[in-house]
């Protein structure tokens, strides 16, 4: 297994005390961190309105460009 591959499978849940507010409805969101290529892709969730929201090094992305950095990166894009 390449270190691109061990890399991109690490996931990191939101610390404690460190909440995010969804933009639409402002409840509390679930955020999952996904190291790729030394960026982190982030992706948060909000249960009460459903919305999902993906950002890679800080700039807003949409879901297949998500799928697609994680495929290349995990060795599903072959």
């Amino acid at each position: 297994m390449s270190n691109k591959v061990a890399t991109a499978r690490k996931t990191k849940l939101q610390p404690k005390g460190r909440t995010k507010k969804c933009s639409i409805c402002k409840a509390e969101v679930a955020v999952i961190r996904i190291t790729v290529e030394g960026n982190d892709l982030l992706m948060e969730s909000c249960d009460t309105c459903d919305k999902r929201r993906w950002q890679l090094a800080g700039k807003s992305i949409d879901l297949e460009d998500a799928l697609t950095e994680v495929g290349e990166h995990a060795g599903r894009g072959r």
